[in-house]
């Protein structure tokens, strides 16, 4: 995408021309210069053509997270050595654009992954009013995200979170099998319990998941040192092999 063609996607999420020229630096005369598309494509962008693409870039990842907006969240951004995005492209003027890019996604994901999980468990609370197994399993089939909020949340003391995992698991919601597969080998041993035991629910409601879920105690039995973990995963794979 050149320069141009950015402008106008920009202009779609609200940025004037005021904003482009009072905070990002792109003088009026460049903006004319490309919304007439006079600026002929050069295979050595100029420094206010790369702050162009980086900011749509910018505005496109942070749009693909819901019940966000973009150009606050944008303004809100600080890179590393508290940068924002103009003077990020202009400390790295010299360098690959892909590189520019790529510190932006990961600071982005970052970021906005961590608010996301805030205003999960604000959700939550807001419409189920109490963190518990009966409105935890509720929850799980009415709104999984929000229960995967809480799993995420490291804020909320390891209990919750360990329930919030199982009671994912009893709508055996096959998008959220790896999800609960990725905790076996959690720090914690409540969590990996949970996780084993979500497991076992896979398998007892989805036949299509039985060998898998086998082969993942398993897995499981060959690195567990706990004994309450490994009593328990051996229970399960027991009667799973009946």
């Amino acid at each position: 995408m050149n320069a141009a063609q950015a402008i106008e996607e920009i202009d779609k999420y609200g940025i004037t021309s005021d904003i482009l020229n009072k905070e990002y630096g792109i003088s009026a005369g460049t903006l004319s210069n490309y919304k007439k598309k006079k600026k002929a494509p050069s295979k050595r962008q100029s420094s206010q053509s790369k702050v162009l693409e980086v900011l749509y870039y910018a505005l496109r990842l942070i749009s693909s997270h819901p019940g966000v907006n973009p150009l606050k969240e944008l303004r809100d951004l600080r890179f590393a050595e508290n940068l924002d995005l103009k003077d990020l492209v202009k400390k790295y003027e010299k360098s690959d654009i892909d590189l520019i890019k790529l510190t932006v996604k990961e600071t982005v994901e970052r970021k906005l992954n961590e608010k996301q999980v805030v205003r999960a468990l604000d959700r939550f609370k807001e419409k189920y009013t109490y963190v518990n197994d009966e409105t935890l399993e509720k929850a799980s089939e009415e709104s999984p995200d929000l229960v995967q909020g809480i799993v995420l949340d490291e804020n909320i003391n390891t209990l919750a979170r360990a329930h919030a995992l199982y009671a994912l698991s009893l709508s055996a919601n096959d998008e959220y099998f790896s999800f609960i597969k990725g905790f076996v080998n959690h720090s914690a041993p409540l969590i990996r319990e949970s996780a084993i035991m979500g497991l076992y629910e896979y398998y007892d409601l989805e036949e299509e998941r039985h060998l898998e879920v086998k082969d993942s105690f398993k897995e499981i039995l060959n690195h567990e040192k706990a004994k309450g973990i490994r009593s328990k995963t051996i229970s399960l794979l027991e009667q799973m092999e009946q």
